[in-house]
């Protein structure tokens, strides 16, 4: 659990994704091609939905945080 109290699922390392939309996804709005990634690296994500403002306090807090001048 994280400092925003969200659950987060760990990602072991070296992963293959699809990232983007298809051309005939109905929420295809053309910017976002099909890309085929591999993230090398393991990362974790929120196990839940993250809202836009759940997104601004974390962000602010974390660029608040980690900024150049506190590191």
């Amino acid at each position: 659990m994280n400092g925003q109290k969200q659950t987060m699922v760990v990602i072991p390392g070296a992963v293959t994704n699809w990232m983007g939309a298809r051309k005939n996804d109905s929420e295809d709005i053309g910017s976002e091609p099909l890309l085929h990634m591999k993230i090398k690296k393991r990362f974790a994500i929120a196990s839940n939905l993250v809202t836009v403002g759940e997104f601004r306090r974390f962000y602010a807090e974390f660029s608040e945080k980690y900024s150049e001048k506190n590191l």
